[in-house]
């Protein structure tokens, strides 16, 4: 008798319900077996594939890392290099400002002439000067293609001979293109000192 005719003639032995019970054990042991079979090559595979994601997520990361770090510097550069003509613009700024205020005397200015002329004024008067004829006229000669004349000063007074100096001097210490065009000092027939003065104003063509 061959080893499956046994096994067949056990089988039939058994009642119903222990046949039953075999042939499901039987079943799920096939399905398990089946199951393992496919399963370990699957999550072999999904394990593979999550290590190829891995070293591709590490590769992406340390790609953008690098192009990062050369744009950060970039741009790190680009600042330093602003900041640094930033500061050249400032100093440059601050340097023609200090030039213009120490060269804004070349324009003649109305206002500032006048104020001039009041000045000069008040300290004949402070100098106990006579002043007998104050008085200014515009001109437009031009002196050179930069330089031309805006005004011409005539003053006509008498008084002390060292204070009509100290007026001359006063006149000529204004940062103003000033320039004395005569002086006049002498004695009258009752020994009074007169003067002239005679000065020129000149400004920078607009």
């Amino acid at each position: 008798m061959s080893l499956l005719s046994e096994t067949e003639r056990q089988f039939e032995s058994y009642g119903a319900k222990t046949r039953s019970a075999l042939i499901g054990g039987a079943a799920l042991a096939v399905l398990a077996a089946g199951w393992l079979f496919w399963l370990e090559p699957l999550t072999e595979e999904i394990e593979a594939a999550q290590s190829r994601a891995a070293r591709l997520q590490s590769r992406i990361a340390a790609v953008n890392l690098r192009a990062l770090n050369r744009e950060l510097a970039r741009v790190k550069k680009q600042n330093l290099e602003l900041r640094e003509t930033l500061q050249k613009a400032d100093a440059a700024r601050r340097f023609l400002q200090s030039r213009a205020s120490r060269l804004d005397f070349i324009w003649f200015d109305q206002k500032r002439f006048l104020d001039m002329l009041d000045k000069v004024l008040r300290r004949s008067v402070t100098l106990g000067l006579r002043i007998d004829l104050f008085e200014s006229r515009p001109a437009a000669e031009a002196i050179s293609p930069l330089i031309e004349k805006r005004a011409h000063v005539h003053i006509e007074g008498a008084g002390d001979y060292g204070q009509i100096l100290r007026l001359l001097r006063y006149i000529e210490s204004f940062r103003a293109l000033l320039k004395t065009d005569s002086v006049r000092i002498g004695l009258d027939e009752q020994g009074e000192t007169h003067f002239r003065i005679d000065f020129d104003s000149y400004g920078a063509k607009p």
